[in-house]
């Protein structure tokens, strides 16, 4: 019970959050919108986004899973309410478009900056550059190589007859 707690606080956070975005949507439209630079732990965000997205993921018999290696760092400079809501998006989307088998989120190192062996972000004057690859690994019904750019478009599928049987 007290899981379920946690889950449904976050999922509340989250929904402040999503609240907060459409209100500052006019700043995107502008460009000005600014992204926060804070410290804060990577792997909480990660792990929070599967946890709420995980209640939806069971309700359809799927399984979600959070692969992060073992060298993601504990603690980075950035904004993580973005990266919750870039995650929440993808997982949500994954969530949708599989119908059986499993929706694997992983976190990986790709680089690292040249200058430190360990990326430290507590203290932004020693902080060295990170670069993490996220992937969501899926069965459902993929997007076809010649339109996979498209959908980065705002207010674009890859094909919308699909809008009838998932949804926006």
């Amino acid at each position: 019970q007290r899981q379920y707690v946690q889950i449904f606080r976050r999922a509340g956070d989250t929904l402040l959050t999503q609240i907060n975005d459409i209100l500052d949507f006019s700043k995107v439209e502008a460009g000005q919108l600014e992204l926060e630079q804070t410290v804060f732990d990577p792997v909480e965000v990660i792990e929070g986004a599967a946890a709420m997205m995980a209640v939806r993921a069971h309700g359809k018999g799927l399984e979600l899973a959070c692969r992060l290696a073992p060298e993601v760092p504990p603690a980075l400079i950035g904004d993580p309410t973005r990266l919750r809501q870039v995650l929440l998006n993808l997982l949500g989307n994954a969530i949708k478009f599989t119908e059986r088998d499993d929706v694997v989120l992983r976190v990986e190192m790709e680089a690292r900056g040249p200058s430190s062996p360990l990326p430290i972000a507590s203290d932004p004057k020693t902080a060295r550059e990170c670069v993490l690859r996220f992937s969501v690994c899926v069965t459902g019904i993929g997007i076809p190589a010649d339109k996979l750019w498209a959908v980065f478009d705002r207010f674009t599928q890859a094909d919308s007859s699909t809008t009838r049987k998932y949804g926006g």
